[in-house]
């Protein structure tokens, strides 16, 4: 369930757990009204809507701070992206500074692991799958700068700095693989899940003296908000994942840079 969650598009996502919510809501209301004639319940009197207000607060910090905490990751994972782009047009602009040869050699690989990222990876981290944390084109590319014997102190100095930088760009894309695969820990989504169920219980609770009307109007209200809520949360937990995702334009645009012809 949660996998499909992670990878469903984001309207989907958001009716789907927003119907749960509500059907289960609007369900247990019915059912208590049925087995619960009117006559035997007990009569809400003001203090009991302050102490559902306070419960109601309780949850809403709680989940906020949950809520405040994926995007956090969500906008790490977005930075993420311009540092690994940026690093790669790096790589590829300081390539000039070596041997003409090498330096198209350079060019091409970073080139090759720019496109991979865009046909293959990106399509694979929305889909939820793992990837190895080995990338050919940046295996490749390590290798031959190891072969490399500069000619000159220019040479030195490029070839030192494209070292330092393909280093950078694999940790970089370390961190992304681990960002994709990353979720909130289980028993934190069982606490979200879990503190939405009394939350909609309390709410169900609360004026089941008053007419039906009135009753599915304020349990429905609550139930889709807490839906919607969870949902954002699902949404922003997985950055690479589904239809709340970090955009892959960036690679997109360092490509088209790449192959203009100024470059």
């Amino acid at each position: 369930m949660l996998s499909y969650l992670y990878t469903a598009n984001s309207i989907w996502q958001s009716l789907t757990i927003s119907f749960i919510c509500l059907f289960f809501s609007l369900l247990s209301m019915l059912i208590l009204r049925r087995f619960w004639p009117t006559t035997d319940r007990p009569r809400f009197k003001d203090i009991h809507g302050h102490i559902f207000g306070v419960i109601g607060i309780i949850y809403a910090v709680l989940i906020g701070a949950i809520a405040v905490g994926c995007w956090e990751k969500y906008k790490h994972a977005d930075e993420l992206v311009y540092k690994e782009v940026m690093s790669s047009l790096n790589i590829y602009r300081s390539a000039s500074g070596l041997e003409p040869s090498k330096g198209n050699e350079v060019k091409q690989l970073i080139k090759n692991y720019v496109i991979n990222v865009i046909d293959n990876e990106w399509g694979a981290m929305r889909a939820g799958k793992s990837l190895d944390l080995i990338e050919p084109n940046i295996l490749t590319l390590n290798n031959l700068l190891t072969k490399i014997h500069p000619e000159n102190k220019t040479q030195e100095i490029f070839l030192t700095f494209l070292v330092q930088e393909t280093n950078k760009l694999r940790e970089i894309r370390g961190m992304r693989l681990f960002l994709a695969t990353s979720s909130l820990n289980r028993i934190v989504l069982q606490f979200i899940f879990f503190g939405s169920f009394l939350l909609i219980l309390a709410g169900i609770f609360f004026g089941i003296e008053n007419s039906l009307l009135s009753n599915i109007i304020v349990v429905s209200t609550l139930s889709v908000i807490t839906g919607l809520v969870l949902s954002i949360i699902l949404g922003l937990d997985h950055p690479y994942q589904g239809n709340i995702m970090t955009s892959q334009d960036p690679f997109v645009s360092v490509l088209q840079l790449m192959n203009s012809p100024a470059n």
